[in-house]
């Protein structure tokens, strides 16, 4: 059986969704831009011509970057800090929940 909302609901909900929507561009929008900056052409970056979709596309840097042996190192870097210590957090966790979850 659908239950039917109330009007109080319905407004409530309407707005809830409508400020949820903007606060999601509001976070995305940079990305977005950031990720649209690095695929444009250099002259549409300098002039500022870039606003939301890229401008002459061009792939060089990354292509650059991806073969520069010194990025792949610092990622894997990054990767193993990052593993490393996800699991000291949860190690940590664990042990803090069990000891404060037992009772004397």
């Amino acid at each position: 059986m659908i239950k039917r909302l109330d009007t109080t609901e319905l407004i409530f909900k309407i707005i809830a969704y409508t400020l949820l929507t903007v606060f999601a561009i509001f976070c995305l929008y940079p990305f977005v831009y950031s990720v649209s900056m690095a695929i444009s052409g250099t002259d549409a970056v300098v002039l500022g011509k870039v606003t939301l979709l890229p401008i002459d596309p061009q792939f060089d840097a990354f292509i650059h970057v991806m073969k520069d042996r010194e990025f792949w190192l610092c990622y894997a870097n990054t990767l193993f800090l990052t593993l490393v210590g996800t699991i000291f957090s949860m190690l940590i966790s664990i042990l803090g929940g069990y000891a404060l979850s037992k009772k004397r």
